[in-house]
């Protein structure tokens, strides 16, 4: 599953502060004894288990026939399960959530016995019989009633587009039970055998091609029959039933696999760019594992919204707004934007499909390695998108995460139900673990690494592994212990900040002395444990001659790495080449001023921007003076190259604008005016006919700095005009740039304006757009707008699912945060319910908002009792509330180096 990261195109978005019908009743061969007629006599309700299911059961098989219609609110199931019993028992334990059981019965030995179902709460049931069940094979065939969700998108949920329902599933991480009576653990891994009751004119899809479909039944219902699967856990069972259309796109690949995309009707013109590029991008996979497609067809279901995108085998699910693209919006990023998201789904068919983790304790073997294989791969296929430099950002991201004291490994124990959700962790699970792959593959030899996660997925196809299992195919390929070394990454929070200090000796080569410590944002409380890494670093240093490289494994806490290339003392060394290295670098003065005084530029960008973000960080952390870090943001943003500037703009967050007092917001606003404005000017609202493309990556940002936060008037009033040309004309202004306008303009926005969006955002049918047209209606500064906004999320009009980016637009910014924080309060419990887990667990991130002890301190009284009703919410709070505390602490720190840098404006 991808995540926020790929929400990249839509500046609303990025804003931080992304199979045959199964019996229910005994075969002819067996009897029903006279005590299954009758029930079991009652007896006291056990304990549910608590997380995981207990051992004494295993499935072998699952047989499943639903009966599915979108326009209603609930669904009918009979399920079959082959059982392996390993010990007697008289109960046995599965994962169910709101469903309804209304008959059970089990097979076993020559007997059918009935069964009681058992109350276990939000995540199990169970099934009780009147006298132990032997170890050997069994079968429980289950009937029962589902609900077809359709409001937070999770289990078997619908959609309606303009007048007709389509039905979805999406599982990840625990929803199957939702739909089926299950073994809801990765680790069981089993055939699935699916049939599909449905209307006459609906399609039926699921991972399995379709084996037979029945003539329509008197009651205008057809039965639809797919394929036994290979062996799938249950997250990764998926179907879609609707009239959708169904488009074929030819075949791909070594083994000629069929290609098909199922859209909604009306929809199929929006296909263009994803029937061109699909193709390809599982082919490159296919190359790089030097091994065909895992499966025998792929469809890929366009789902309305982005949250549904995910990696069911043969029915890939990717979201509307990325693969749905009218010929007038198919701009570079929205290509982008759906290559990378299409090829990390498609990856998972190697990570995580073919070869699956035993727990979820080990997601990062499916969505670090994907994340990395994606970004490699992209920038095989499009060298011209500059991909390393813009997936820095997740790197730089990660390691900010890191920094935090509250951070968690990358294999993080999952030992309760709120950790399912944490372990989608973009900025550790996806960004660290992505970077962290990258950096041994780098010290590995990229063909040895390669060698490494083919023989890995040779041994394991089919079957469930653990991270020993991957580290250990490594190690055999390269002939080293990468297990040792990187578990040190894996398996403790946290990243290293290595410093660094040049010796030139006469008579000796030079030497460069390393220390690594972990790097914290703020100093923690007490003693933290001592931590250090096993660190493959790499070094570049140039002088008088030529250049060299040095690279080294820092296994102790200090080390030292021999430059014997060098003909004499290097004039600067750079100590992370090409910023591959997962650690931040803190050279001593003699090495910082070198670099400092050659404009940084002897580094490639995404060097630069690495050293940069690492400064800031420092700064930040009171470990730099702030005054130096700020002093060097004019000089950045003078630069034209793109990682120069947008490291500019990230030294200019040091003025903590969100607790600067209003005395000196004037002061701040001088400032962007100066040294932001000018480009943002010069690059203005529409994008130029041969223009590269970091100069389009730029503008965004750059107008938006320039416009809600340096207020220029010129480009308010340019951007009020496009918007209200937009909302006649879309064409006016690219696609990329319509969030930041329409944002910029809301801004300045009058009672007239807001009407019109609101107009615009009620005829609009893409959830996607609706979205953007809210993030959009909460930048408007009249309060009694604001409120007006904000009371359009509860009056039932729109999707709370599509408006609630409406919330944080509103809470972003220090003039209207009390009123959504107001709204928030009040309406917490109606938000919640209407949302799902994922965007439920993000109101939790409104604490890290504030920069004031008081409010800091109400924000956890308020939020801290709700966590635990919130799957992952308990991390995302002791995060928000960390970053609350470092603000705090900067601002006493550094407000007197703040104000004596705004004086000057």
């Amino acid at each position: 599953m991808t995540t926020a990261s790929a929400l990249r195109p839509f500046a609303w978005a990025l804003l931080p502060l992304l199979w045959t019908s199964c019996a229910t009743t005994a075969p002819a061969s067996e009897s029903v004894t006279p005590a299954a007629q009758a029930a079991p006599a009652p007896v006291a309700d056990p304990k549910p288990p608590e997380l995981r299911l207990p051992k004494n059961v295993r499935p072998v098989r699952y047989a499943v026939e639903l009966t599915v219609v979108p326009t209603q609110d609930t669904f009918q199931g009979k399920m079959d399960i082959e059982l392996e019993v390993a010990e007697a028992t008289s109960l046995i334990w599965l994962n169910a959530t709101e469903l309804k059981v209304s008959s059970a019965q089990l097979s076993a030995g020559g007997n059918t016995v009935a069964a009681r179902s058992v109350p276990g709460g939000a995540d199990f049931v169970g099934f009780a019989f009147d006298k132990p069940v032997a170890p050997g094979a069994a079968r429980l065939s289950v009937s029962y009633e589902g609900v077809i969700d359709k409001e937070r998108t999770q289990g078997l949920y619908r959609e309606k587009e303009k007048d007709t329902w389509y039905a979805y599933t999406v599982f990840e991480p625990v929803d199957a039970r939702r739909v089926f009576p299950c073994f809801d653990e990765p680790h069981y891994k089993v055939p699935w055998r699916l049939s599909l009751r449905v209307r006459a004119g609906d399609v039926a899809l699921a991972n399995a091609p379709v084996e037979s479909q029945g003539t329509p039944a008197a009651d205008g219902m057809k039965l639809v029959t797919f394929a036994e699967t290979p062996p799938f856990p249950s997250y990764l069972i998926a179907f879609v039933v609707g009239p959708f259309d169904v488009v074929d796109a030819g075949t791909f690949g070594r083994a000629k696999t069929p290609l098909r995309f199922i859209v909604p009707q009306g929809r199929r013109e929006e296909l263009a760019y994803a029937l061109k590029s699909t193709a390809r991008l599982v082919t490159a996979l296919e190359d790089y594992f030097d091994m065909p497609y895992p499966f025998t067809k792929l469809d890929v279901a366009v789902v309305p919204r982005y949250r549904g995108t995910m990696e069911h085998p043969g029915l890939v699910a990717i979201g509307q707004p990325l693969a749905l693209i009218s010929p007038k919006e198919e701009t570079l990023e929205r290509r982008q934007w759906y290559d990378r998201t299409t090829l990390h789904e498609l990856a998972h068919y190697w990570f995580g499909d073919l070869v699956t983790m035993e727990w979820w304790d080990d997601l990062w073997l499916n969505e670090s390695s994907a994340s990395w294989l994606e970004a490699k791969l992209i920038d095989k296929l499009e060298p011209s998108w500059k991909e390393p430099e813009d997936r820095l950002g997740e790197q730089l991201f990660a390691l900010q995460t890191d920094g935090l004291a509250s951070s968690h490994p990358i294999r993080q124990s999952i030992t309760s139900r709120t950790d399912f959700e944490s372990a989608f962790d973009n900025s550790i699970t996806y960004f660290k673990g992505s970077s962290v792959l990258g950096m041994f593959e780098s010290w590995m030899g990229e063909e040895t690494f390669r060698r490494g996660l083919q023989r890995y997925m040779r041994q394991y196809a089919g079957k469930t592994t653990t991270a020993k299992e991957l580290l250990a195919a490594l190690s055999a390929e390269s002939g080293r212990d990468v297990a040792a070394a990187m578990s040190t990454f894996l398996d403790q929070p946290g990243a290293p900040v290595v410093s660094v200090d040049l010796q030139c000796d006469k008579g000796q080569a030079p030497r460069l002395k390393l220390s690594q410590t972990r790097f914290f944002a703020n100093k923690p409380q007490g003693t933290p444990p001592a931590q250090h890494w096993q660190i493959p670093i790499c070094v570049r240093y140039g002088g008088t001659g030529p250049q060299g490289r040095a690279c080294t494994l820092l296994t102790e806490p200090t080390g030292e790495l021999v430059l014997s290339e060098a003909k004499a003392c290097p004039t600067w060394v750079f100590a992370n080449e090409d910023a591959r290295g997962y650690y931040r670098v803190a050279y001593s003065e003699p090495l910082r001023q070198q670099l400092v005084k050659a404009n940084l530029k002897p580094l490639t960008p995404r060097e630069r921007g690495a050293m940069l973000a690492d400064l800031r960080s420092f700064a930040s952390a009171g470990q730099f003076p702030v005054a130096e870090a700020l002093a060097m943001a004019p000089g950045l943003l003078k630069e034209q190259d793109r990682a120069s500037t947008e490291a500019g703009v990230a030294m200019l967050s040091l003025l903590r604008p969100d607790v600067l007092p209003d005395a000196w917001m004037p002061h701040y606003e001088r400032v962007l005016q100066k040294l932001v404005v000018p480009r943002a000017k010069a690059l203005g609202w529409k994008d130029r006919p041969g223009e590269d493309e970091d100069t389009r990556k730029l503008r965004n940002q750059l107008l938006w700095f320039a416009t809600l936060y340096g207020k220029d008037p010129s480009l308010l009033a340019e951007a009020r005009t496009l918007a209200k040309a937009w909302l006649e004309d879309p064409s006016v202004v690219s696609p990329d740039r319509v969030g930041t306008l329409l944002s910029s303009a809301a801004s300045v926005g009058d009672r007239a304006f807001f009407d019109a969006l609101v107009s615009k955002a009620r005829k609009e049918q893409q959830p996607e757009k609706r979205g953007m047209l809210f993030y959009a209606l909460g930048n408007f500064r009249d309060p009694a707008l604001v409120r007006e906004a904000l009371g359009l999320m509860m009056d039932g009009t729109f999707p709370l699912r599509d408006s609630w980016g409406l919330l944080f637009g509103v809470i972003n910014k220090r003039q209207t945060r009390p009123i959504g924080y107001a709204f928030l309060k009040e309406n917490f419990d109606k938000l919640t319910a209407g949302l799902g887990a994922s965007e439920a667990q993000g109101l939790f991130n409104v604490p890290g908002f504030f920069c004031d002890k008081a409010a800091r301190d109400d924000a956890q009284a308020f939020f801290t009792p709700r966590a635990s009703h919130v799957d992952g919410a308990p991390l995302v709070l002791t995060r928000s509330l960390e970053r609350a505390d470092l603000c705090i602490s900067a601002w006493e720190r550094d407000q007197a180096a703040i104000t004596g840098f705004l004086k000057r404006y």
